[in-house]
């Protein structure tokens, strides 16, 4: 497969997601209302605590349920607990956190949004070296 940008420099975020998402891939995985259960179930934020992802994780694990909800929410445990939050929309949050993180995502940095490749690489590099104070090509 050619390079094409995607997965460059996300410094292990990838990998985390990928075992929150590991934890929480079942109905019967996921709960509400406490980190870890008795039984071995997670909630996010306690998978997230059990992959040492918790600090890494939350700001963008925050923007994708804001993408995915269109609603703002301040703690991922509001989100988890909410009444009508359900095992589905866990995973769509943890798939488009996991997207967020690969398309190269930065709190507090301008976002590019759904642009895949060299451009959106070449676009990226030039707003973080903007961003430094180095000069851009």
């Amino acid at each position: 497969m050619p390079f094409d940008g995607a997965g460059f420099a996300t410094d292990g975020r990838v990998n985390k997601i990928d075992r929150v998402l590991d934890l929480l891939a079942a109905r019967n995985q996921w709960c509400k209302g406490q980190f870890k259960t008795h039984d071995g179930r997670y909630c996010i934020r306690g998978a997230m605590l059990a992959v040492d992802g918790a600090d890494v994780l939350k700001p963008i694990v925050l923007q994708a349920i804001r993408e995915v909800t269109g609603r703002h929410y301040l703690w991922i445990e509001s989100f988890n607990d909410h009444p009508y939050t359900q095992h589905a929309e866990v995973l769509r949050v943890l798939h488009r956190a996991r997207q967020l993180v690969v398309n190269g995502w930065t709190p507090g940095l301008p976002q590019l949004r759904e642009r895949t490749g060299w451009s959106a690489l070449l676009e990226a590099l030039r707003t973080r070296l903007s961003h430094a104070g180095l000069p851009s090509y």
